[in-house]
């Protein structure tokens, strides 16, 4: 059994959402977790993924 854990330093989650049909809103999470438990032969047996709903890093709001 081996335990991974994602790299916040070299990872990036993010999201786009379309509005209305016109634009898309993009942003990223910037408090998040993730980690992988893998099995025999190298099959994930688990896995586990948590976000931050808040703060959500928005670039276009910086260009105003």
């Amino acid at each position: 059994e081996t335990k991974w854990n994602i790299d916040n330093m070299h990872s990036v989650v993010g999201f786009k959402v379309r509005h209305m049909m016109i634009s898309n809103v993009s942003g990223t999470f910037g408090n998040f977790s993730a980690e992988a438990t893998t099995g025999f032969g190298k099959k994930v047996a688990f896995a586990r993924y948590k976000a931050a709903i808040g703060p959500i890093e928005e670039p276009w709001r910086s260009q105003k």
